[in-house]
């Protein structure tokens, strides 16, 4: 008999690991009800805005896959905001540390992994 330990049905995730403030839920209702909120995002995906709702029912839950996707545009302008921020780290040390920071993030919201149903 396999018994489960604790069961939370409503526990939040992290949608990226460079974001982990954006966050996701997804559980089986009582009733056999998958539930789904995500946040929505604006600014290549840094900040949260807003939020999408899903509502299935668990026996028509079919045809589950993941794909990846890399965006050039956030990958190309995150690596030039990272080398720009680096270049002015002599001169003004926060405002290079903080455009190097941003760009680093850029380039990590441009790696893009799907989970669809």
């Amino acid at each position: 008999m396999v018994e489960s330990i604790a069961k939370s049905k409503n526990k939040d995730f992290a949608v990226s690991l460079i974001t982990p403030w954006v966050k996701g839920n997804m559980f089986v209702s009582d009733d056999d009800i998958l539930k789904v909120r995500m946040q929505n995002t604006i600014f290549f995906g840094l900040i949260p805005a807003g939020m999408t709702k899903d509502n299935s029912p668990l026996s028509s839950v079919s045809n589950v896959y993941t794909s990846k996707e890399y965006k050039l545009s956030n990958i190309i302008i995150g690596l030039l905001l990272a080398i720009f921020g680096v270049m002015s780290l002599g001169s003004s040390f926060m405002t290079g540390l903080i455009l190097a920071v941003i760009g680093v993030l850029l380039i990590g919201s441009g790696i893009k992994t799907t989970f669809a149903y």
